[in-house]
C-alpha cells in the first residue's frame, strides 16, 4: 500500500502520500483475503487489471513471474492446460503450474482475441493510460502486444 500510495504522489493523483505505520510491537503486516473480499476486488477492477488479479490470485504466483510471460510459455490442453515460469527471484522459482479453470478462461479468452496479434508478451512497461491515452503508467502487466 505504501508503494501504490507513493507511486498516486510521483504521478501527480495525491498531493502528499499518508503515512501508514505499523502497530506498537508489529514487525510486518501480513492478512489473507476471504473470498468475498477477492470477489469483490475483482469485481471492481477494470481491464486488464481484472485478468492479472485473477492469475495472480489463482495461480499464487509473484507479479514478477507472470509479466515475462510469452505465449510460448502457455500450453493449452483441453479445458485446461500448464504455465511455465520462466523467471522469478530464485532458481527453483521456474517451475510448471497446472492451469485452473479461472486463469484457463482468462488466458484463452485472450488468446482467441488476439491471435492475430502474435507475438505477444504479458509484460511491457508504457507510458500511457489504461485506456490508451498518454500521461499515466499502465504499469509492467499491462497485457500489451509487443512489438516484433
Amino acid at each position: 500500500m505504501r508503494r501504490s500510495l507513493k507511486l498516486a504522489e510521483e504521478w501527480g493523483e495525491l498531493k502528499r502520500a499518508p503515512k501508514i505505520t505499523l502497530a506498537k510491537g508489529e514487525r510486518q503486516r501480513e492478512r489473507v483475503l476471504t473470498d468475498e473480499e477477492v470477489k469483490l476486488y475483482l469485481m471492481a477492477c477494470a481491464q486488464p487489471w481484472r485478468d492479472i488479479a485473477t492469475i495472480l490470485y489463482c495461480l499464487g504466483i509473484r507479479p514478477g513471474e507472470l509479466y515475462p510471460l510469452r505465449w510460448e510459455h502457455i500450453l493449452f490442453e483441453g479445458e485446461g492446460g500448464f504455465i511455465r515460469i520462466v523467471k522469478g527471484k530464485s532458481a527453483k522459482a521456474r517451475r510448471s503450474l497446472p492451469m485452473v479453470p479461472g486463469v484457463y478462461r482468462v488466458l484463452k479468452s485472450r488468446h482467441d482475441q488476439q491471435a492475430a496479434k502474435l507475438p505477444f508478451r504479458f509484460g511491457q512497461r508504457l507510458d500511457a493510460r489504461c485506456d490508451g491515452q498518454p500521461g499515466q503508467r499502465t504499469g509492467e502487466g499491462a497485457f500489451i502486444p509487443s512489438s516484433p
